[in-house]
Parts: C-alpha cells; sequence; structure tokens
C-alpha cells in the first residue's frame, strides 16, 4: 500500500508552470442557457483513481443581480482534460444553516483515509459569506460537514484553496488560502478584500495566521483581490496565482 504523501497529492507541480499562459481555443464547459441567465464560475480539476479528471464548479443563475442570485457545485469528467461530459445531479446544493442561497467556489482534496473533503464558500441572504466543508467517498456524494471552517466574525470569507504541510509528530497539517472581504462590501485600496490564510492541524478548526499574503497594491486590485490558486513546487517554494478585480 503506497502511504499517503499530502504534499505532492494536491496543489503540488514538480516543475515551475511559470506565469506566461496560452487560452485554449475552446471551450471547456459551456452554459446551460443562451442567453446567459445562468454562469458556470470557479472550477477546480481534481484526478480521479479510476484515471482521467473530475471538474467540480459553480453554476450561477440570476447573474445580472448578484445580491440575489443563488448557486450551487456541479461536476463534469474528461479523460483527457480537453472533452468534459456534464455530470447529472448537483454535488452540493443549497443548504441549512450557513448556505442556504449559495454554496460556491470549491476545493477538493484527498485525505489519508481515502475519503475527500470539499472547502467551499457559504453564503445566507443578509449576511457575510463563510468557509464550509463536506465528504465524499466516491467523489459524486457529498455530505456537508457542521460548523464553519472559517468565518462568523463579521467579515466574508471565499474562495478557499487548502494546501497540505509537511506532516510531523502529530500527523498532517493544513493551511487554507482564501480571500477576505469587508461586509458590506466596500471597494477602494484601502478596503482590505485581500488574500489571508489560516492553519489547522485536522482540517476543521483552522486559525487564521497574521498578515496579508496578497494585499491591493494597484488599481486593478482596487476593488479586491480574490480567486487565490496556491501550487508547492517540486524545486522548492510555492507559487500563487490570483484573480485582481
Amino acid at each position: 500500500m503506497t502511504q499517503f504523501n499530502g504534499v505532492e497529492a494536491v496543489h503540488f507541480q514538480i516543475a515551475d508552470p511559470g506565469a506566461r499562459w496560452v487560452k485554449d481555443p475552446f471551450i471547456a464547459i459551456d452554459s446551460p442557457t443562451t442567453k446567459g441567465e445562468q454562469n458556470l464560475l470557479t472550477p477546480n480539476v481534481v484526478k480521479v483513481q479510476q484515471g482521467g479528471f473530475r471538474m467540480y464548479y459553480t453554476q450561477m443563475d440570476q447573474v445580472q443581480d448578484y445580491s440575489r442570485s443563488s448557486g450551487h457545485i456541479r461536476s463534469a469528467v474528461s479523460a483527457d482534460g480537453i472533452r468534459w461530459d456534464k455530470e447529472p445531479g448537483i454535488r452540493v446544493d443549497v443548504h441549512e444553516p450557513h448556505a442556504t442561497q449559495r454554496s460556491l467556489c470549491p476545493d477538493v482534496i484527498p485525505l489519508a483515509d481515502g475519503r475527500m473533503r470539499m472547502y467551499f464558500e457559504a453564503m445566507c441572504p443578509g449576511g457575510p459569506s463563510t468557509i464550509c466543508s463536506a465528504t465524499s467517498d466516491d467523489g459524486s456524494i457529498w455530505v456537508p460537514e457542521p460548523d464553519v471552517r472559517l468565518g462568523s466574525d463579521g467579515e466574508s470569507y471565499g474562495a478557499p484553496r487548502c494546501l497540505y504541510l509537511n506532516d510531523d509528530e502529530s500527523g498532517w497539517r493544513f493551511r487554507l488560502y482564501c480571500q477576505r472581504y469587508s461586509y458590506p462590501f466596500r471597494s477602494g485600496l484601502d478596503a482590505q478584500n485581500q488574500i489571508i490564510s489560516a492553519v489547522s492541524n485536522d482540517g476543521l478548526q483552522f486559525i487564521k495566521e497574521s498578515g496579508v499574503r496578497i494585499a491591493q497594491e494597484s488599481e486593478c486590485e482596487s476593488y479586491a483581490n480574490n480567486g487565490a490558486e496556491v501550487i508547492g513546487l517540486g524545486t522548492g517554494g510555492y507559487r500563487m496565482y490570483w484573480a485582481g478585480w
């Protein structure tokens, strides 16, 4: 039996993928409507043990009015990472008590016991967003876990990305990167809508780390910084990609 190696199991590349990227000339997964009533957002791709890939993504409706829009998490599968087939059903729907309006921005990591855990952004009407989680045995049926992983302090948290840290005598540890927004939301370079991080010994109870990982510094970030993707590198260190809004 192969020993579980969390550091290389998710968000890891042996070689640095670099800073120059070329868009593929095709759409990976198109919207189910033709008039823009729904958007497909925040893809997260993981390898499937049987071969190929599964993409988890957010499907949002009423995108013209974000304050009223609802959303949930769906999935698609691919043998080559190019051609994708949508899977029927919903992976994580809206649910009580923390995600009655939206479940979005999935991030799936494998666990040492063979299960998977999904971190996602959760929102209820009229309140800040939090980061919650769900677990699955097969990658298809997901069961939300109780409580929140990060949030419930009057600010909004979302777009999680979770990496394993090197194990020690107590076992694997975790670092969660996410966006932290003011609530109610306000823009401007002094709004502190930034990317932060938190650490955990069990993947459930996270403690925010001091400081800011990516602060608002330029006009292209005057609304917010969000959507961090952090990759551990086989050569040492990390690379982060994020969206300046």
